[in-house]
């Protein structure tokens, strides 16, 4: 079980990779860093584009609902988590969903964009 330490919005002085959509964060882009500490790995940080720190309550419900990626709840999200999330057309598509799709690189049946 991780436990959040810290939870900050910076502007980038250099490119990031966010760790839901995996889209490069330029320079002078705001994004998210929190940083996490867990038993198994110490502590860690996430970088987050603030699209996707936007749509994570989203995420988490549905992760309530659908169960998560690994199968865990109390592991919290995973980027698969995100992806299941926007691909899932089990429900209905929203235009946070077709957003973070375009931004993962990712159709409505889950296949990557030629």
């Amino acid at each position: 079980m991780c436990n959040k330490i810290d939870a900050r919005t910076r502007r980038a002085r250099k490119e990031h990779r966010c760790w839901a959509c995996h889209r490069l964060i330029q320079p002078r882009e705001k994004y998210r860093i929190e940083k996490y500490t867990d038993i198994d790995v110490g502590i860690y940080e996430l970088k987050i584009c603030l699209a996707c720190h936007e749509i994570t309550e989203q995420v988490f419900d549905y992760i309530e609902v659908a169960g998560s990626y690994w199968g865990d709840p109390d592991a919290g999200s995973q980027p698969e988590d995100y992806a299941e999330w926007a691909t899932d057309t089990d429900y209905p598509d929203t235009p946070e969903k077709q957003a973070y799709r375009a931004r993962a690189g990712l159709t409505r049946n889950a296949g990557m964009v030629p």
